[in-house]
């Protein structure tokens, strides 16, 4: 017999946006749409859309250089001096110290 695990209210509180996308195209696929899954960050698994050659030559060129471990906690500096010229082309005061890069 299999025990029945009760979730905490915290964690059946959480939200997940992916669901909120993929629920809405599950129906329209019922429906009859194609429909293009994008949510998972896989573009590999549709022919139709192959990896740029810029972006294979730049992995090649990282492996080759061993430019290929973790980068910075907070991001990359030339990244992070971007977004922060971006924000504060935007009229919001901001340095690359208030600018902390995450995956996702």
């Amino acid at each position: 017999m299999v025990e029945q695990v009760e979730v905490a209210a915290r964690a059946a509180a959480i939200e997940y946006a992916i669901r909120d996308v993929v629920v809405p195209a599950i129906e329209l696929e019922k429906a009859g749409h194609e429909i293009i899954r994008l949510n998972i960050g896989d573009p590999l698994a549709y022919e139709g859309l192959p990896t740029p050659e810029h972006m294979v030559a730049a992995y090649k060129a990282a492996l080759d250089n061993q430019d290929n471990g973790y980068g910075p906690s907070y991001g990359l500096p030339a990244l992070r001096q971007a977004i922060s010229a971006a924000e504060s082309s935007k009229g919001w005061p901001c340095s690359e110290d208030d600018v902390y890069v995450t995956h996702g």
